[in-house]
């Protein structure tokens, strides 16, 4: 996943949070796409796809089922802040408040080529990497690494802890059709879509892509560092510094609102083996007769 391709002295493999957090219930999903590395982290720098591709067109397709759901939000405003290690991504959606955590706080692109998004809220606290690695010029394999935090109390069979989850995400069916029922699936389509390197000559850029405006600067201004010899943001050097980097991350975010399983079920952690055993740590006894209800309808 991390490999260090520039001159000597090297400098030390970042210890983000999620990755060296201590009792974590861990998990990785993977998936071969053929499409370039640059467009599928372009995609991360606009947040408005959110509220169509994961929320209007979702709600398109539960009404082609006879479902009614509402989940989409009209974003009012967003905003885009360098810090250390990348962007962090800010968004105040209609009928929130400027106080709130996805506008205060928001949550990073770490650069160049990571999307972190967990939730910071104790009493569901997880870390969550979007992990984009260039193959060559036409093929990426994309990583998602998920680091739980068991709450108080909660008792945790040892066999989740012992290792770290591994498996595939799919993106098209056995009839070739792209996978839409799930956000990573819903993201993997655009992406997939646009060919293996996006012509960019075609583009129109509006104010809703002033993140994509933002990455791109960057991009270039540090790939010039670079050639001049000098380090470019995110390179660690200094061992106190390393030691654990915590990153911004939202307590209350907006997508976690309805609930720990109902928004893991959207996602390509509906794929993981231990899917259901996270429900029965996270949710209460309550819930999981319907959560492992919707689990066994999914799986088939």
């Amino acid at each position: 996943m991390f490999a260090y391709l520039g001159p000597q002295p090297a400098p030390l493999l970042p210890r983000f949070d999620g990755f060296v957090a201590g009792g974590t219930i861990r998990m990785l999903g993977r998936a071969e796409l053929p499409v370039n590395w640059l467009q599928v982290m372009e995609n991360s720098l606009d947040p408005i796809h959110t509220e169509w591709l994961h929320g209007h067109h979702y709600e398109f397709l539960k009404e082609q089922e006879g479902i009614k759901v509402a989940i989409s939000a009209h974003h009012v405003k967003i905003d885009f802040r360098e810090f250390e290690f990348g962007i962090t991504k800010h968004r105040l959606l209609e009928g929130h408040s400027e106080d709130g955590d996805d506008w205060r706080i928001g949550h990073p692109v770490v650069f160049p080529n990571m999307l972190a998004v967990g939730n910071g809220d104790e009493k569901s606290r997880y870390f969550s990497f979007q992990i984009r690695v260039p193959m060559d010029d036409e093929n990426t394999l994309h990583l998602w690494y998920n680091a739980y935090v068991p709450p108080e109390g909660v008792s945790v069979p040892q066999r989740l802890l012992d290792k770290v989850h591994t498996y595939d995400v799919p993106f098209k069916d056995d009839k070739g059709e792209f996978i839409v029922d799930n956000v990573d699936g819903q993201d993997m389509m655009a992406w997939i879509t646009q060919g293996a390197i996006a012509d960019r000559t075609l583009e129109n850029l509006g104010a809703s892509d002033k993140g994509i405006a933002t990455y791109r600067r960057v991009l270039r201004r540090e790939i010039k560092k670079m050639q001049q010899g000098q380090d470019p943001i995110g390179i660690v050097r200094d061992a106190a510094r390393n030691a654990c980097i915590d990153l911004p991350n939202e307590k209350k975010k907006h997508h976690n609102s309805d609930g720990f399983a109902s928004f893991m079920l959207r996602t390509h952690a509906k794929y993981s083996p231990i899917a259901q055993d996270l429900v029965n740590v996270f949710e209460n006894p309550r819930l999981r007769e319907a959560t492992e209800a919707a689990l066994e309808a999914q799986h088939g």
